[in-house]
């Protein structure tokens, strides 16, 4: 396989604005333990990196696994509820103040976000086109 780097993504822990945890500073992952958490999948590296954000302590309940990013804002909007999602998938209703990023201290982590093709692939004209969409969108 060939993999190709689009751009790279900082997930963050992301609540309703008036969540009770945004009113404080600075967060700890203990925190964050008493707060019911939206997760994806397993096997999902957002998942694998919530599993190890609590590795070694008390996990958190943890009662919806859900990937869709409208399921988890409409939850997150409703709720006391804590997800970790990427910046760039929820950038409306960050800009539009409905949620917030929770600063966790000492929580950083970058992932690439990339396309993986046969390195003997023969794209179509309409999947050569499409790749270089997706180029042309994520050197913004």
């Amino acid at each position: 396989v060939v993999q190709q780097l689009l751009f790279r993504d900082s997930p963050m822990i992301v609540a309703r604005k008036n969540h009770p945890l945004a009113m404080q500073g600075s967060l700890t992952v203990d925190d964050c333990r008493s707060f019911p958490w939206i997760v994806s999948a397993e096997g999902t590296p957002i998942r694998r990196l919530w599993d190890e954000l609590f590795h070694g302590g008390d996990v958190p309940a943890a009662p919806v696994e859900c990937s869709s990013i409208m399921m988890i804002r409409e939850l997150l909007l409703q709720n006391d509820f804590l997800a970790l999602a990427s910046k760039e998938q929820l950038s409306a209703e960050l800009a539009l103040d409905w949620l917030t990023i929770l600063p966790l201290v000492g929580f950083s982590d970058v992932r690439p976000i990339g396309l993986t093709t046969r390195q003997d692939w023969f794209p179509s004209a309409v999947q050569k086109d499409f790749v270089r969409f997706l180029e042309g969108a994520c050197s913004l």
